[in-house]
């Protein structure tokens, strides 16, 4: 993407973290392999805080159907970026979505691409 994106998630009190943030739509060849990179920390230790990271063909969370990594918890430190790689199997726009999965009433926590 050749910039710095920052975004953050907050916590509602009342309701699990079931949300998404979407990058913009990727044009990527069928059968070359792909690099996913971004970091993602959680300030609390003690509330934690949890996503998935998946790929699909459309930017919605039904498309998400392809699984690139876990994070539960949410690390509380900042570390060296996280790098999945993936391969589409056909050309197309694609997209990376992260998905937030937290438990109610937690904290929050941010991700940089």
């Amino acid at each position: 993407m050749g910039s710095t994106r920052v975004a953050k998630y907050g916590f509602d009190s009342a309701l699990p973290g079931n949300d998404w943030l979407y990058s913009p739509g990727l044009t990527l060849t069928g059968g070359t392999s792909y690099t996913v990179k971004y970091s993602v920390f959680d300030p609390s230790t003690s509330f934690p805080e949890a996503m998935d990271v998946f790929w699909g063909n459309a930017a919605t969370s039904a498309s998400m159907t392809n699984w690139i990594a876990d994070h539960s918890p949410v690390p509380t430190t900042m570390v060296p970026p996280f790098s999945y790689a993936f391969t589409p199997v056909t050309s197309g726009t694609y997209y990376i979505g992260w998905h937030s999965k937290s438990a109610a009433d937690e904290f929050d926590f941010t991700w940089m691409t």
